[in-house]
């Protein structure tokens, strides 16, 4: 059997204590200047080419945000803007417009090379913090279109209530868990700014809970729609509105599924510099597909009013009551 020359030996057992001092010392979970050079350079270049890919994500999610906002900004000041005002209107407004102040900041920590830790620690803090808070509004407009679709029930409110408080709470206390356990570094070394060396699963807890309400809410959904079709009767005739109210409900739950499976992937597995390179996303598309919902329900509202024959591919949510009782949801939601 062929023997290692004993410098061999001595350079692997050498290897291996600065590699376990890199994990466990009191830099962990930092790239600072404790590890080998060669072994520094190998991880630099994952850690750049990974905090690229987080900046090309929010850059491009400030765009897509950006350009959606003017791209419906016609729908968004008749049907918006020029309503009376309401709760929707004041739910629709803060989640279209507060998202901007987080999508923002996380792009300028991207961008921003002169940061210390310390300011990392805060802005990163700040925005998981703001974007946690403004995907639980976008959640209340779900809620609110469901209590719309049972006509209002006392019941189904209260239980919204309790629903979202009860969530509420555990991710707050969750997010304040999650946030203290950042360990953020500005790394100079390889050009880039704030990211986050590693963090606790207890984020989890978040992507967790969301997927559980918003399964909640679908199957709500889903039970109103076997129930106006198939226990009703017969002479029930859904129409444009209910139908694509039902299929809209639907599809937001699966457009946005991917995006907190992902997240769970993400801070599961814990790849450098990729920690949570898919919460902005995440928010991005609440803001989207929700502000979609209200402009587009009021869209197909106005066209049935007016008696319109416009056939207009069906992009968000749309809310009605039974024919049967004269009442429409448009003046509510």
């Amino acid at each position: 059997m062929r023997r290692h020359p004993p410098y061999v030996d001595s350079f692997r057992v050498w290897q291996d204590a600065a590699v376990q001092y890199w994990h466990d010392g009191p830099y962990k979970g930092s790239m600072a200047n404790v590890s080998p050079r060669w072994y520094r350079s190998a991880m630099d270049s994952e850690l750049l080419s990974n905090l690229q890919v987080d900046t090309y994500v929010k850059v491009g999610c400030l765009t897509l945000l950006v350009y959606d906002t003017l791209l419906h900004l016609d729908k968004e000041y008749r049907f918006v803007w020029k309503s009376r005002w309401s709760v929707i209107k004041c739910l629709y407004l803060w989640v279209r417009y507060s998202t901007y102040i987080d999508t923002v900041l996380a792009v300028q920590e991207r961008l921003d090379f002169n940061r210390d830790a310390a300011s990392c620690s805060r802005i990163m803090d700040f925005t998981t913090i703001f974007a946690g808070f403004g995907i639980g509004v976008a959640e209340i407009i779900l809620m609110v279109r469901t209590y719309a679709m049972y006509e209002r029930s006392k019941r189904l409110l209260c239980f919204f209530v309790v629903l979202w408080i009860a969530v509420g709470c555990v991710n707050i206390w969750a997010v304040l868990q999650w946030t203290g356990s950042f360990e953020v570094a500005p790394s100079p070394s390889v050009g880039a700014a704030c990211y986050i060396g590693t963090s606790s699963n207890i984020g989890l807890v978040c992507y967790t809970s969301l997927v559980a309400g918003e399964t909640v809410i679908v199957f709500l959904t889903l039970w109103k729609a076997l129930h106006s079709s198939f226990l009703v009767g017969s002479t029930y005739q859904a129409s444009k509105l209910v139908v694509s109210f039902y299929r809209d409900g639907i599809l937001f739950y699966l457009a946005v599924l991917p995006f907190s499976i992902v997240n769970a992937v993400i801070l599961f597995v814990q790849p450098p510099g990729l920690n949570i390179v898919a919460d902005t996303p995440l928010r991005v598309m609440h803001t989207i597909l929700a502000c979609h919902l209200v402009t587009h329900v009021r869209s197909v509202a106005d066209e049935e009013a007016s008696g319109s024959n416009h056939t207009e591919p069906v992009h968000s949510l749309e809310f009605a009551r039974r024919p049967e009782t004269g009442q429409t949801l448009d003046s509510f939601v």
